[in-house]
């Protein structure tokens, strides 16, 4: 057992190493906390599809716990579903992250697609626009004035205890490739803030400033949650075609982070961690 304040530093560093194991130890613990409610964690309705399992943030860095597809109650794995102003996707599914993002598998199968984007002011297809979020789940879209054209690379498949990452204003989409009979899957995700960078998504033309707000669910209901994908992994890791991890690309060292907007962790209950 380590103490919660280097919790983050040691789950990057065997990420870098591949050594999932540790990932999975540690994503496994923080679920069973919350199945057993030793934590006040609740998951969240995100715009992209999924459903978030907050699990931690130390200042500029967080792990979440996302369940993609099957029967999260999230609308999918690239749409939004519901009613604007109640987490539904405005914008399209393309976004870059305002952090360094790695991501495990834990169950099924990712398809992520590297998206790469170019200005053009005279036939544009899509406007970018800047997302601010607040720890209370509220998502703010401004329109900027940056207006752009994109072209989608071929999706690169992760499957069980596979790693990927990518580096904070890289723009991509993420579409279900999962194995899986429901096309469900589940990944455990670090990400740390980078200085001065900005959520971004690419959206209509003629988009107006608008607010989005992520649907929070119930304490039984992220309960339910956490067991189910604890079952997944442990179907998945009794199957003989379980696939190793790669080996992660190395990251450029980042200078030292301030506080990133949360999504309801809970901080005060960090799992253990292997090692």
């Amino acid at each position: 057992m380590m103490d919660s304040g280097s919790d983050y530093p040691t789950l990057e560093r065997a990420a870098q190493r591949g050594e999932t194991a540790c990932l999975l130890g540690y994503a496994r613990a923080a679920l069973e906390a919350v199945v057993q409610g030793r934590t006040r964690l609740r998951a969240v309705v995100h715009p992209l599809g999924f459903v978030c399992l907050p699990v931690l943030r130390e200042g500029g860095d967080g792990v979440c716990v996302h369940l993609h597809g099957g029967s999260s109650g999230g609308g999918g794995s690239s749409g939004g579903g519901g009613r604007p102003g109640t987490g539904a996707l405005t914008t399209s599914a393309i976004h870059a992250h305002s952090w360094d993002l790695i991501s495990c598998v834990l169950f099924g199968a990712i398809g992520n697609v590297p998206v790469r984007v170019v200005d053009e002011e005279r036939r544009p297809t899509h406007r970018i626009f800047a997302v601010a979020s607040t720890p209370d789940g509220v998502d703010d879209l401004r329109p900027t004035a940056r207006l752009v054209r994109f072209s989608a690379e071929p999706v690169r498949e992760h499957g069980p205890e596979q790693i990927f990452t990518m580096a904070a204003g890289e723009f991509h989409s993420t579409v279900g490739v999962s194995g899986e009979s429901d096309g469900a899957s589940a990944t455990v995700v670090l990400g740390r803030s980078v200085e001065d960078a900005v959520d971004l998504a690419l959206g209509p033309l003629h988009g107006l400033p608008h607010r989005v707000e992520r649907r929070r669910l119930a304490p039984a209901r992220s309960a339910d949650i956490a067991r189910g994908v604890l079952r997944r992994m442990d179907e998945s890791a009794s199957r003989p075609t379980a696939r190793p991890a790669p080996r992660p690309r190395p990251r450029p060292g980042r200078p030292e982070r301030g506080p990133r907007s949360g999504t309801g962790a809970d901080p005060g209950t960090p799992p253990g961690l292997c090692g």
